[in-house]
């Protein structure tokens, strides 16, 4: 058999050897040849972040986390405003997102300071270690972590900003909580969807869209979401927190 093999002209070696041939030897010294074997099957990591820009400083980074469900069947959904949000920053600041198995990731400058933004592509469910995967990789401490994501306890639109607390039942949020090692000391920014009237499930609710009205003053929060993570950049969480819990308080 060894000598059939070495008797194939180059191209049917190498479509052999694309079949499940692997050699010991470099493909242009044949004499060399002392062994074969089969080609072990490589194993698919279950997060790959690709950084590539790795060559640029992230020393000092906040790290915004929309939190939301990938796919174009969840656009738009009460249980997206926390992507929606980060794309907002994103088109606003002239920053594109990238692809990575786990997430889709920004990376730029707001206020002089390094951000990235970061929408978890594993499900609402399952947000928590893309979230440690990425403050592992770009070394973000948990003080500059902010997560995004919907409310049901508090009104459409309405805003509220914590810089620690429980999940409040959040799934998503409760995830990130328990892949940080159930550190609670998370800042996030809630953006209310209320809660469903009638009997319509909480699961079904979540994923369905805005009515025309909501989705109007929906637009509006979502900017001044946008805003807030400026703010939180330039004069830090506790300040803003103030600001705009204060003025939400009032609508």
């Amino acid at each position: 058999m060894v000598l059939s093999i070495l008797n194939l002209c180059p191209d049917v070696l190498n479509r052999k050897i694309a079949k499940g041939f692997l050699f010991n030897f470099p493909l242009h010294d044949l004499g060399c040849f002392t062994s074969w074997m089969r080609v072990p099957r490589k194993s698919t990591p279950s997060i790959k972040f690709e950084d590539k820009t790795s060559e640029d400083s992230s020393e000092g980074a906040w790290l915004f986390v929309g939190l939301g469900n990938p796919g174009c069947k969840y656009q738009g959904t009460r249980h997206n405003v926390g992507f929606d949000t980060l794309d907002r920053i994103a088109k606003s600041e002239g920053i594109t997102f990238q692809n990575s198995r786990e997430a889709s990731v920004a990376r730029g400058h707001i206020c002089g300071s390094p951000i990235i933004l970061a929408k978890p592509s594993t499900f609402m469910n399952r947000s928590g270690k893309p979230v440690s995967r990425l403050m592992a990789l770009y070394k973000v401490p948990l003080e500059r972590l902010v997560v995004i994501h919907d409310d049901l306890d508090l009104k459409v639109a309405q805003l509220r900003l914590k810089s620690q607390g429980s999940s409040g039942g959040h799934n998503g949020m409760q995830d990130v909580i328990q892949s940080l090692g159930g550190a609670k000391k998370i800042a996030r920014l809630r953006i209310g969807i209320d809660r469903p009237t009638g009997f319509t499930p909480i699961a079904l609710y979540v994923l369905l869209k805005f009515t025309k009205e909501e989705q109007a003053i929906v637009d509006v929060a979502i900017l001044e979401a946008a805003e807030v993570l400026r703010q939180i950049i330039s004069k830090g969480i506790d300040k803003t927190m103030c600001t705009i819990n204060t003025k939400n308080n009032r609508k």
